[in-house]
């Protein structure tokens, strides 16, 4: 939606670096995170090759939370050391890494040997709110889910409490599904 905020991540295949966002993106910041304010923007990631001996370093924060890595860059000669913090946001938790890392250390301590994709999870808001919606002619109606944009919900049925059928998976990408 317009004046939503999004976060886009480059990730490069083995043996490739990032260097710099395009178009409606700017800078060389990975993650790069962005306002909607105009019709279908449209964003481009350039990539490079590595010399030997270079590895590619893309940290993704998913849930409420931001990233800095010491030294900044997005790609690292072989045996460098980086450090990796997790920044919640108010009122949010750090949940731990995963990805090229696991554990919940912060800040992660890393040596650069390979490519690695590390992901910081974060608490997200973990609210969702349902609303029957009438339909004329179809009785009950629809249903309307109204969430976190990015939320993967399940949505299951039982008729006893017991046994339980899975009616819908979705991830929520606009903010209410129906």
């Amino acid at each position: 939606p317009y004046g939503y905020s999004l976060q886009a991540s480059a990730i490069p295949q083995a043996g490739n670096g990032f260097i710099v966002w395009g178009n409606a993106a700017s800078g060389n910041s990975n993650p790069f995170v962005f306002s909607i304010t105009t019709t279908n923007p449209n964003i481009s990631a350039l990539f490079t090759s590595l010399s030997a001996g270079q590895y590619s370093l893309a940290v993704i924060p998913k849930g409420h939370g931001t990233i800095s890595t010491y030294p900044r860059a997005n790609y690292y000669n072989n045996g460098s050391a980086v450090a990796i913090t997790a920044l919640p946001d108010a009122g949010k938790s750090f949940l731990g890494w995963s990805g090229s890392a696991s554990g919940n250390q912060n800040p992660l301590y890393i040596t650069m040997d390979q490519n690695k994709v590390i992901y910081a999870n974060f608490s997200t808001n973990g609210s969702l709110t349902l609303t029957l919606v009438p339909v004329a002619g179809i009785g009950e109606g629809i249903i309307d889910l109204n969430g976190e944009i990015g939320t993967h919900y399940r949505l299951d049925n039982s008729s006893n409490m017991v046994n339980w059928t899975t009616l819908y998976n979705l991830t929520n990408n606009i903010g209410i599904l129906h």
